[in-house]
């Protein structure tokens, strides 16, 4: 059942005939409106002028070639001698990206290779490009690298690798 047929179900007999009236002016306002305006205004002519009409502007490319041949023949540039290609860049160490269970206890250590690869290893595992992990634990890793020398890294930090101390040989008696 509708809502105006509920209204009008509980509405007292003197109110519904109100109601009626009230309904049928409206639509009588509605259709009378629409006879004399129309039924868009598309039905009005638009008028437009070249002030309105708009393209997007074009700038013509310059002729570089005679500048480029000039720039060429300076003697400015000859004098300065050819830089010569630099030797391979070492590419950077994998970065620790996290730690995750590994379901024995331990703890496995994430990275991520320059290439984009994701590296995984274990307590006395060797990672390509580190070394042999020594410790993984939540929040930081520690492996030795090929020279001996002991690296740590710690998540949320700035992705930077600390060197540390060597441990000390035992004094000798």
């Amino acid at each position: 059942m509708s809502r105006f047929r509920r209204l009008l179900d509980r509405a007292p007999p003197l109110a519904r005939v109100r109601r009626v009236r009230q309904a049928g002016a409206a639509a009588l306002v509605g259709a009378l409106a629409f006879a004399v305006v129309g039924d868009s205004p598309a039905s009005s002519q638009v008028e437009e002028s070249a002030s309105t009409a708009w393209n997007l502007s074009t700038i013509p490319a310059p002729d570089l070639s005679s500048a480029t041949a000039r720039l060429a023949a300076s003697p400015l540039w000859a004098s300065q001698p050819a830089v010569a290609p630099s030797a391979a860049a070492e590419s950077p160490p994998p970065r620790l990206i996290g730690t995750i269970p590994d379901g024995r206890g331990g703890r496995q250590a994430l990275f991520l290779d320059p290439d984009g690869g994701r590296l995984r290893g274990a307590v006395g595992e060797p990672i390509p490009g580190l070394g042999r992990l020594l410790r993984v634990e939540a929040t930081r890793v520690r492996w030795r690298d090929d020279d001996g020398d002991e690296l740590e890294a710690m998540l949320f930090s700035d992705g930077t690798v600390t060197t540390l101390p060597s441990p000390k040989p035992a004094p000798e008696s």
